[in-house]
C-alpha cells in the first residue's frame, strides 16, 4: 500500500496539509472530518472531468466536496457519483462505463 512507503518527511507533509485543510474549512464551513482511509479518488475525478465537459462542474464539485468531507459520499462508488452527476444536471449515459475503465486514461492525462 502507498501509505506504507512514505518516509517521515512525507508523513509530516501529510499532517501539515491536513492541518491547512482544517484551518481553511473552519473559516469557510462549520464541519470537516478527517478521512477514514486512503481513498481512490479516480472515480470522482472522472466525474469531475465529465461534469466540466458538460458545463456542470461547479454544482458537481460543490456537492462532492461537501458530502465527502461530511462522510456522506463514497467517492469510489460509481452509483453514488452517478446520482451526484444527475443532480448536477449532467447526462449520465456512459458514465458508469467511464468510471469502470474507459475514463481512467483521461484522468491519468489530466494529472
Amino acid at each position: 500500500m502507498r501509505e506504507q512507503n512514505r518516509n517521515a518527511h512525507q508523513w509530516r507533509r501529510v499532517k501539515y496539509s491536513y492541518m491547512d485543510v482544517r484551518c481553511e474549512a473552519n473559516r469557510v464551513c462549520p464541519t470537516i472530518r478527517g478521512t477514514r482511509k486512503i481513498w481512490n479518488s479516480s472515480p470522482a475525478g472522472i466525474g469531475l472531468l465529465d461534469a466540466k465537459r458538460q458545463g456542470v462542474f461547479r454544482s458537481y464539485n460543490d456537492e462532492v466536496f461537501e458530502r465527502f468531507w461530511k462522510h456522506d459520499l463514497d467517492i469510489e462508488s460509481g452509483a453514488a457519483l452517478d446520482d451526484v452527476m444527475k443532480r448536477a444536471g449532467a447526462d449520465v449515459t456512459g458514465f458508469s462505463a467511464s468510471v469502470e475503465g474507459a475514463g481512467r486514461p483521461s484522468v491519468q492525462m489530466a494529472r
